[in-house]
């Protein structure tokens, strides 16, 4: 037998064992482990489908103004909406809140700016800024 064919023999052997491998032990362990409670964390606070308006959306949407009042160039004259916004509850006291805002300006007047805001509440005091984490942010 020459080398080249032992080479292809091996190199099929080989694919073939990978492929058994693959099936019977990895395949298997990674589906327990995704059906596991090991992955799972367990709360109180479940996700809700569609818009929801409650307390704490309220107050993710006050806290959202604060991020984008205090972490963008934006003058005394901006009026932010405190009423005007929808609110989605995530799960794990995460939620997803999209606003508006209007830029006045002596030269100009922007309306209807909006902005997208993903915060997470992490326990202690609701009303509490520091309790509670902007991750994503963005403003057109």
């Amino acid at each position: 037998m020459k080398k080249s064919q032992l080479s292809f023999l091996l190199l099929l052997v080989f694919v073939a064992g990978l492929y058994v491998f693959q099936n019977k032990a990895v395949t298997p362990f990674v589906l327990k482990m995704v059906n596991s409670d090991l992955l799972v964390e367990e709360t109180d606070d479940v996700r809700q489908p569609g818009v929801v308006d409650n307390e704490k959306t309220r107050l993710a949407l006050a806290h959202c103004n604060t991020y984008l009042q205090e972490h963008y160039d934006l003058d005394d004259s901006t009026q932010i909406s405190k009423t005007e916004h929808n609110a989605w509850a995530l799960g794990d006291y995460s939620y997803m809140v999209r606003s508006r805002f209007d830029l006045l300006s002596p030269s100009e007047v922007q309306k209807d700016k909006r902005y997208i805001c993903q915060i997470k509440y992490f326990g202690g005091d609701e009303t509490d800024y520091g309790n509670w984490t902007v991750s994503g942010f963005d403003y057109e």
